[in-house]
């Protein structure tokens, strides 16, 4: 072989060598630059969502001083802490059925639900939120002493409400049945049963570290 042949031939492998060197170049840089390609797409896809969110705030402080005015009014109905205590509460269903003659057999609270789960150890709470306190009444009056009771209730100074009742006529062949009234006509005794509540409202509360 020639010298000039042996020139030639090293140039074309020197030639091959630098065309496949530059081909598997571009085919890297052109998988890098997909990639890179979705990775943009990815986070301009998040920039979006960003920006629609970021353009809800003004709608959403709205809908919260909204709220907020809400609550401060219903907060101005509801009583003091103190005066929603058991014994409070208790005290004043009691001087309501006393006053509407609505003849109370038994009240009785009811205990809040226990919470599924357990709070992690060292967890702090700082939601507000409503208390309800709230009472079972078993009762046998008749109807117009069970309507002096809920008018009273109704009509108290702090908020009140009745969450459930129910009525029941008593028959003759039972000891509270109905008695005869002073113009002759027969008075009716109702078996109710009732639950009345009230609410607080606890701006901030926390459960401390053990």
């Amino acid at each position: 072989m020639t010298k000039e042949l042996q020139m030639i031939v090293a140039a074309a492998v020197i030639f091959v060598v630098i065309t496949g060197g530059l081909a598997y170049w571009t085919m890297t840089i052109s998988d890098e630059v997909a990639i890179k390609d979705g990775e943009i797409a990815a986070i301009q896809g998040k920039i979006t969502a960003a920006d629609k969110e970021i353009k809800k705030k003004p709608d959403l402080e709205a809908e919260k001083e909204a709220l907020d005015k809400h609550i401060a009014r219903y907060v101005t109905i509801l009583p003091p802490p103190e005066v929603a205590s058991k014994q409070s509460f208790l005290r004043m269903v009691q001087e309501k059925c006393e006053r509407s003659q609505l003849n109370a057999k038994s009240i009785v609270f009811v205990e809040p639900k226990a919470v599924r789960g357990r709070p992690k150890k060292g967890a702090k709470i700082v939601a507000p939120g409503f208390n309800e306190v709230k009472v079972d009444i078993e009762a046998i009056s008749t109807y117009d002493e069970f309507l002096r009771f809920l008018n009273s209730v109704e009509r108290h100074e702090t908020f009140l409400r009745v969450n459930t009742f129910s009525c029941r006529v008593i028959p003759f062949d039972e000891d509270e049945g109905p008695k005869e009234g002073q113009d002759g006509e027969i008075v009716w005794k109702l078996d109710i049963r009732l639950q009345v509540s009230t609410f607080t409202y606890q701006a901030k509360a926390s459960k401390k570290k053990k």
